[in-house]
């Protein structure tokens, strides 16, 4: 420890001494149960606080059942001086599976710049706790977002294979899948999530208009135009635009020698 960080260190034990007095000063009165709690919780964020400065860890024991759990390895001292970190894990480690920890948890690490770590987590919990495929979907949306590709497929397929008609994991799916450039099956998993729908208009402009490029990206323009025009379809008044006019004439124009006819419009 330098002497430079010892004032430091100092006035972090004084401020550590003066929580745990108070907490046990009064963890007899009910009425301050919750201020006992935030006292600690306090008190452990500042010791972390101190360890990061001074380069002394203090015992991240009580957080190793977490750690196993959610297959993540110990955070550093920066990380748990956090005190979103710091409590999440207190709570996961009292509560291995409640989804307000592990989401606490999970978007605090992202906001620290370890979303590997944030993704790592979520399987975690999800692959140990029951009802974890929205922490799965999340992780896969983590790791999306990292450019692993592969991890994101590896990730949805035990999903979709387990519901089958969540279009959310289709169209994610369906992503990685064009980022992999396996054009022929994003697009399968496009037309998943548009047909998965219950209400054909509630499909985004950027699903087709992704799928048309999909399309035009194998030598397909007359689908990557019939693409556009089946967006238009579901709602012609709104969605006739110059844009979407443009978009099929362009699409058409590369190569597109087939007419499309109205039956067409909802052909993908």
């Amino acid at each position: 420890m330098s002497l430079d960080s010892r004032p430091f260190l100092s006035a972090v034990l004084v401020i550590v001494t003066a929580a745990v007095a108070s907490a046990v000063l009064f963890a007899t009165i009910p009425e301050f149960r919750d201020e006992v709690k935030h006292l600690a919780d306090e008190a452990k964020r500042l010791a972390f606080v101190a360890a990061d400065a001074t380069g002394i860890a203090p015992s991240e024991e009580p957080y190793a059942a977490a750690y196993a759990r959610l297959g993540i390895p110990h955070l550093s001292a920066s990380l748990l001086a956090s005190s979103k970190i710091s409590s999440s894990l207190t709570r996961l480690s009292q509560e291995p599976c409640d989804k307000k920890a592990i989401f606490a948890l999970g978007e605090a690490l992202v906001e620290a710049d370890e979303s590997r770590l944030a993704a790592q987590a979520y399987l975690g919990f999800g692959a140990s706790c029951p009802n974890g495929e929205g922490e799965r979907y999340r992780a896969a949306g983590i790791l999306f977002n990292l450019g692993d590709n592969d991890k994101v497929i590896a990730t949805l397929e035990p999903l979709i294979t387990a519901n089958p008609t969540n279009g959310f994991y289709h169209y994610l799916r369906g992503r990685a899948l064009a980022g992999l450039k396996r054009y022929p099956e994003a697009i399968d998993d496009y037309k998943s999530t548009i047909g998965l729908m219950k209400n054909f208009r509630d499909v985004g402009e950027w699903v087709f208009i992704e799928m048309a490029n999909l399309y035009a990206a194998i030598d397909r323009p007359c689908d990557a135009a019939s693409a556009i025009m089946a967006f238009v379809a579901a709602d012609p008044v709104n969605r006739n635009t110059g844009q979407a006019r443009k978009m099929i004439e362009v699409y058409s124009a590369k190569g597109c020698t087939q007419k499309l006819a109205p039956m067409q419009l909802r052909k993908l």
